[in-house]
């Protein structure tokens, strides 16, 4: 091989190389709407009834979240055993920030984690469009849970779509929502999104470690909700 051919080589080699580098860096642009960074808070513990909180940060979506932990009558819990629910910012290095709950055993308690469209708490009016999926990154689960999101759109954030799904006990995984996926009895609205539910139901205790909207050019979760 002459010299020219070696320079013709390095160069094709150079250029998949930065080719490599801009496809990564467009792939990444994920939108957080939640990474737990911010917004420390603590609802619980309690085995009956129902406790509500709201947490501030800058790595929250509007800026605030909005929790509501609920177990309802005393007779629902079996046993009388407490679930909290936690807002933990890490400061421990290789250790993510998390919601995690610590649900009582047969303890029948509900999570509801709000963003936007709240009585007190401005709509986002985010425009999705340029995504195609939302994920939640779940650092595990120990027993099935039933998880659903909602996504609140329309005139004054009336009109809602959800998704929803049975999770099976896991170690780390992220759980990916397709857009397309959701379901509503008018016509979506992905580009002005008033807020946002995420419901945890059952007797999981679970630790989640971020919430975003995805684009179509990232590669997929390692699980896809699609069951109501």
């Amino acid at each position: 091989m002459n010299f020219k051919t070696n320079v013709f080589t390095l160069t094709s080699l150079l250029a998949a190389v930065a080719m490599a580098c801009l496809q990564q860096v467009a792939r990444a642009q994920d939108l957080v709407l939640d990474d737990f960074s911010t917004g420390a808070g603590k609802l619980g513990p309690i085995s009956s009834g129902s406790r509500t909180g709201t947490q501030v940060g800058s790595g929250i979506i509007g800026g605030t979240r909005w929790a509501n932990l609920d177990i309802g009558k005393a007779s629902a819990n079996e046993f009388r055993q407490p679930s909290d629910v936690q807002f933990l910012p890490s400061t421990t290095p290789n250790v993510p920030s998390a919601m995690v709950w610590t649900a009582g055993y047969k303890s029948n308690a509900r999570i509801e984690v709000g963003y936007g469209n709240d009585a007190n708490i401005a709509p986002l009016n985010l425009n999705l469009t340029p995504y195609d999926r939302l994920r939640v990154n779940f650092d595990g689960l120990t027993q099935v849970l039933n998880f659903n999101v909602e996504a609140w759109y329309g005139p004054n954030g009336t009109t809602v779509a959800d998704l929803g799904c049975n999770l099976l006990p896991s170690g780390p995984f992220t759980l990916d929502l397709p857009l397309a996926a959701f379901k509503s009895a008018s016509p979506l609205d992905w580009s002005n999104i008033a807020g946002f539910y995420l419901i945890f139901q059952g007797d999981s205790s679970l630790a989640i470690t971020g919430f975003s909207a995805i684009p179509a050019s990232d590669p997929p979760g390692s699980v896809v909700c699609g069951i109501i």
